[in-house]
């Protein structure tokens, strides 16, 4: 295997590059992708640049593909401008850029390609067979309206339905019992043969599927010969039963005399009773061979036969099972190929298994030559997750075809998806056929004290990932890592850190619990000492104080996350989990929001007093019973529910929701509540979900009946827009599943269970020479031996995935564990686990030895591993500081602590305003009850008595969004705005003339109007979002405004709570003139009923009064980060104009002095303001 020098790999042939966590493996592919568009590579390389659509590229999910598009377009846009500017900060772009010969092609060639990105070739195996299939229907013989099923589940489960009606109900009633000891129904079958109909192969006895039929009852009735045959031999020979256990050297804590005893009364019971069916009590798998492990002794022969005979009954039993299995994998298997041909179905795996055998089939080589001009170049990503049928494809296409070429990237060690197809022992196979091997080994991500760490406790022994065609090659920190640091009060901490359990032997329960309780009390000191920001991060340049956010527990499972929230509850520290995919239809919120709408809908008594006690009014029995008894309080109910019904139906479901949770302040109170930011985030979610599909519907009973069928029957649990949403986690410690966080990194990792581990239960395994897939039938322990290596072998690449998301420290819970408590056995069951296969160098051990261990792995780590033993159990109540509870982390408290920012995106409103609502991110109350028609009043319509309120502004913002500044107002287009805004017909004319007055003032004195840009020079509603990496605090803000801005030193001071995180807003109008860039924003304020109500002055005033300095001062700051961006050599001075500010009903059609506002901050402000929210000033 070869160290990988990225620029000049290969790009013929077919190639493998193995990358270890964190050693850059997308930013790897991006550089081939470059080097493919531009040609740049050795002569033997492709003799002509490669557009994005022939440059394929091959990722295992939607997301992964979503994400390598996005990375791709980013690094092809900075790469072009460094392109324009001849250098480049990055070394790799730096070292590309000298190879271009024609800069001014190249640039051109990389334009092309950013424009194009859409069309790009990147997907997922199952989209890429879709595609073929799409572009080659006649030559795989698909039907042209074959369809493409996307949730195959419901089909699997009436075909296995179907197969169990059908071969079971025919049997004996005594055989149905039998299969359905170990099946209780069809989706439990489905559940245990389902890997199999797509995924391995399995290798099994040459049986013939039709005489299986007939030998399920012979199969049988085996068993119940077996059984008579144990019950005659046990009956001879139960007096010599105990004489000959004793006589061997057998476990006689289990085989004690009381034990024995009562063993051979029970057996005995049965054994004197005639045999009916297959029923056998489960002691006597006590006297199994195997279990007493007795070989046949010449003085006791006649006792052999016995225990013998009983285990041929065991293995009979199983093979019954077995067979049932294998016909039942057959069966629906076939049947599912003959339904879907019935129905012309196919499921996303048959893609792939329709374009095998087609290019098997395709003796001509017409089809893979077709796919190979399509694609000179492929790149597998993740390409540990393939399977054996998928890599036949690009086998088949690429293999021998050394002009095309391939390429493969992956790492085996982070193969862990097992379940869903992921087979990494097609992976060492296909790894075998391949020559070109290269190794990506510098690690970007984490510290050089962590990349040591993992290191050295992946060569504590040879081999560690147990198969030599996975190997471990030591990764090497980036030397920019070397200088990372994790501090707590001044103090090193160090890269990973063990925490021991004290006691000899612990089971894993207790184990469980004792790391569950440590791990609270780790992380409730460390959440003090974040408090009083004595925890940092360092890089050798900055220092950054730690974040809750820094922090993360990662686990197996839902369950490990059940046992670790539960810990951290009981210290009052709030968690969110990452891996909840939960339907929002599952919720009680949406059951709840169901008997809302019925009420609305349908306001009889009953109804609305049940929704009366759901969590919008949470009312409780004795005060519904008071407005039951009060007619007046009654109608006022009945009113309100009216008024709901009217808001729905004029201005939708959401609106309404959000009227009914601010008039009974449903924010307010569920957020007293411990779960109640969850159950306000999902009100909101579903109000979302009904308002979307409401415009799809007939009506507000459609939309009950829609939301009723979702409750009842919620077919597509993983719908993206329907999995529950996390509520603000800034204060929240995040836990995830190993699975979930691959991919990802975070400052700080705890696995506080990484020790579990759960024997192999199946004799499902693999040969080591061929790798092909096994059952074994006859249930050999050595095979047994063989699965449970391959689960310890899956446990070590999930520990390493676990372990390698850190990037300044690691912190691990291990003990000296044992399965099952043996009283009299000193020795412990670690090194079955992943992490004590690995630290007791695959040995039994103690406590000892489990020490000893890590003092060596300390030692050779130079001090980057180190471990302490936990104390004794203690009570968890005292693991809960009252500053924690108290100020910093309870979710039981509506107030929020001024000491501590919360990461949220948020607006303008939020830091002109010092309502909490708002800083939270909840919007105000529209004014919905605002009719703005006038019909019958008899006034004089201008635009200084056209009505006031959000409407208006949202009229003439909809107006000015799509408008074409150079033509004339169509009156039919205007009156459809104007129907949709219910604003009565008569103002047409006056609006048509209004805007045409707006359109045509002066804005300057040199007679610039709006009328004059053209539609290529504006953007309208213009979208943005502003990093605050920092604490921005409002006092700092306030400072630098009213330092350099005129407005602001007029205007109050600002006094919002402190923010981090995003800040999102929306810019009415970009606009380019006379060589620079503007911004606008239109106001329809009402200041007075004429036109001296708008000049200079006035408008100042208001402009004041709203804060809409700092709106504008926001705005610029945004649109200056965007073209500094964009444009190559921007100067603020030169291509920064100003702001507009439009106050549309003082505008007159002659003066630039009514109705406008300009400024144009100055460029040293600016810099300030861009400083103060990159966090550059606070270090």
């Amino acid at each position: 295997m070869y160290n990988l020098n990225v620029l000049e790999l290969p790009l013929y042939g077919i190639n493998l590059i193995e990358a270890s966590a964190g050693t850059g493996k997308t930013y790897t592919l991006i550089i081939i992708y470059l080097r493919l568009l531009l040609c740049l590579g050795s002569k033997s390389d492709f003799s002509r640049p490669l557009t994005v659509k022939e440059i394929l590229v091959v990722t295992f999910t939607q997301s992964a593909a979503q994400e390598l598009r996005h990375r791709i377009r980013e690094n092809i846009r900075q790469f072009r401008l460094d392109c324009i500017r001849g250098y480049s900060s990055n070394f790799l772009f730096y070292k590309l850029l000298s190879k271009i010969s024609n800069m001014s092609l190249a640039i051109n060639q990389l334009f092309e390609a950013e424009k194009k990105i859409d069309q790009a070739s990147i997907f997922t195996i199952h989209s890429f067979c879709q595609n073929i299939l799409n572009h080659n229907t006649i030559e795989l013989n698909m039907l042209f309206n074959t369809n493409i099923i996307d949730n195959e589940t419901t089909l699997y489960q009436q075909v296995c339905t179907d197969f169990w009606r059908h071969n079971f109900y025919v049997l004996p009633l005594n055989i149905v019992s039998l299969i359905k000891e170990y099946w209780n129904d069809p989706n439990a079958l489905l559940n245990d043969i389902f890997p199999y109909i797509y995924g391995s192969r399995l290798n099994f006895n040459n049986y013939d599927v039709h005489e299986e039929k007939k030998n399920i009852v012979t199969y049988y009735e085996k068993i119940l010969i077996y059984i008579n045959s144990v019950k005659k031999k046990w009956r001879e020979n139960e007096n010599s039963i105990t004489v000959v256990i004793n006589a061997y050297n057998i476990n006689h804590r289990i085989y004690n005399k009381t034990n024995l005893m009562r063993w051979i009364n029970i057996i005995n019971r049965w054994a004197t009773h005639p045999t009916i069916n297959h029923t056998i009590p489960n002691e006597l798998k006590r006297f199994r061979e195997t279990e007493l492990k007795i070989h046949n002794d010449h003085r006791f022969s006649y006792m052999y036969s016995l225990f013998h005979t009983i285990e041929k009954l065991y293995r009979q039993l199983s093979l019954f099972k077995e067979l049932i299995f294998n016909i039942a994998i057959n069966e629906v298997s076939n049947n599912l190929n003959d339904t879907q041909h019935l129905r012309s179905e196919i499921t996303f795996n048959d893609l792939v298994n329709v374009l095998v055998t087609s290019l098997i089939k395709d003796k001509e080589n017409k089809l893979s030559y077709t796919i190979r001009a399509r694609y000179p170049v492929t790149i597998i990503d993740e390409f540990q997750d393939t399977d054996q049928q998928q890599f036949k494809i690009f086998h088949i296409l690429y293999n021998n075809y050394l002009e095309n070429g391939l390429i493969l990237i992956g790492d085996p060690k982070q193969s862990i998806y097992s379940f869903r197809g992921a087979d990494v022992f097609a992976y060492m196979k296909i790894r075998r056929t391949i020559y070109n091997r290269y190794n990506l080994n510098i690690n970007w991500r984490s510290s050089s004290s962590i990349v040591n760490a993992i290191n050295q406790l992946f060569q504590f022994i040879p081999n560690p990932f147990i198969f030599e065609d996975i190997p471990f090659i030591p990764s090497v920190a980036a030397s920019r890592n070397s200088m990372y640091r994790f501090v707590i009060n001044n103090q090193l901490q160090t890269a990973m850190c063990f925490w021991v359990h004290p006691d000899n032997l612990i089971t894993i329960d207790n184990y469980k619990k004792a790391m569950a309780r440590e791990c609270a009390t780790v992380l409730c000191n460390l959440l003090h000492e974040i408090y009083n920001e004595t925890a940092w991060l360092e890089d050798g340049k900055h220092k950054r104080k730690l974040k809750i956010s820094d922090i993360v527990v990662l686990v197996r499972n839902h369950e490990e996350a059940s046992c670790i929230r539960a810990a951290l509850l009981q210290v009052n520290i709030s968690t969110v989990f990452l891996s909840n995919h939960k339907n929002i239809f599952e919720t009680v919120e949406s059951y709840e929001l169901l008997l809302l709408l019925k009420a609305i809908l349908f306001p009889k008594r009953h109804i609305i007093c049940t929704a009366l006690t759901t969590i919008f009014f949470g009312l409780n029995s004795a005060e519904i019973e008071k407005i039951n008894n009060s007619e007046s309080k009654w109608e006022k109910i009945l009113e309100e529910f009216f008024e709901y019904y009217s808001i729905w139906k004029k201005k939708g479901v959401y609106l309404m929701i959000q009227k009914i949770i601010f008039s009974y302040k449903v924010p307010e109170k569920l957020l007293s509540t411990q779960r109640g930011e969850i159950s306000l985030v999902n009100i909101l979610h579903l109000g979302e979900l009904l308002q979307n599909v409401s415009i799809q519907l007939q009506d507000e009973y459609s939309l009950i009946e829609w939301l009723t069928l979702k409750i009842t029957q919620p077919k597509n649990k993983r719908a993206s827009d329907q999995t529950l949403r996390l509520g603000n986690d800034y204060q929240s410690i995040k836990i995830s599943t190993i699975h979930k966080s691959k991919g990802l990194e975070f400052p700080l990792i705890f696995l506080p269970f990484a020790a579990d581990f759960n024997y192999k239960k199946n004799y499902f395994f693999h040969d080591r020479k061929s790798y092909e897939t096994y059952l074994d039938f006859n249930i050999s322990k050595s095979n047994l031996i063989l699965a449970d290596e391959e689960r310890l072998a899956e446990d070590l690449r999930l520990l390493y995935v676990a372990i390698t998301r850190s990037i300044y420290h690691c912190s691990i819970g291990i003990g000296s564990i044992v399965r099952r408590y043996k009283k009299k056995s000193s020795i412990n069951d670690l090194h079955h686990s992943a992490v004590g296969y690995l630290i007791q160098k695959k040995s039994p051990g103690n406590i000892e030895t489990l020490k000893k261990n890590l003092k060596k792995l300390s030692v050779c780590s130079n001090g980057d591993i180190s471990f302490r033993v936990i104390p004794q159990f203690q009570k968890l109540d005292s693991y809960a500081p009252s500053i924690v509870s108290n100020q910093f982390l309870s979710v039981k408290k509506w107030e929020v602590s001024a000491n501590y920012i919360p990461w949220n995106i948020t607006s303008f409103s939020a830091l002109k305003n010092t309502s909490v609502d708002t800083c939270l991110g909840f919007q105000k109350q529209l004014d919905i009850n605002k009719d703005i028609q006038l019909r019958g009043k008899n006034i004089l319509l201008t635009p200084h008595t056209f009505p006031k309120g959000k409407v208006c502004g949202s009229f003439f913002h909809s107006i000015f969004e799509v408008l074409d500044f150079r033509k004339f107002v169509d009156m039919k287009w205007l009156r459809i705005h104007m129907e949709r805004y219910n604003i009565d017909p008569i103002w047409r004319y006056v609006i048509r003339e209004w805007i045409y007055i707006i359109l045509n003032t002066p804005l300057d004195n040199e007679n610039f109007t709006l009328s004059q840009i053209i539609d290529e020079n504006k953007k309208a509603e213009f979208k943005f979002y502003l990093p605050i990496n920092t604490h921005l605090m409002p006092q700092e803000l306030d400072r630098l405004c009213k330092c350099y801005d005129p407005l602001s030193r007029r205007s109050e001071s600002l006094d919002f709570l402190g923010l981090t995180g995003m800040l999102q807003g929306f810019i009415d109008l970009i606009f380019y003139w006379n060589h620079r860039y503007y911004l606008l924003d239109y106001k329809t304020n009402w200041l007075g009923t004429n036109n001296n109500s708008y000049i200079c002055s006035k408008i100042e005033q208001e402009m004041v009064k709203h804060h809409y300095e700092l709106q504008y001062q926001l705005y610029t700051l945004a649109l200056h980060r965007f073209l500094r961006s964009k444009l190559v050599s921007y100067d603020y001075e030169k291509d920064f104009g100003g702001v507009y500010y439009l106050f549309i009903r003082g505008m007159d059609g002659t003066s630039f002095s009514n109705g406008i506002y300009f400024f144009r901050p100055l460029s040293i402000f600016v810099s300030k303001l861009d400083s103060l929210f990159s966090g550059e000033q606070s270090k």
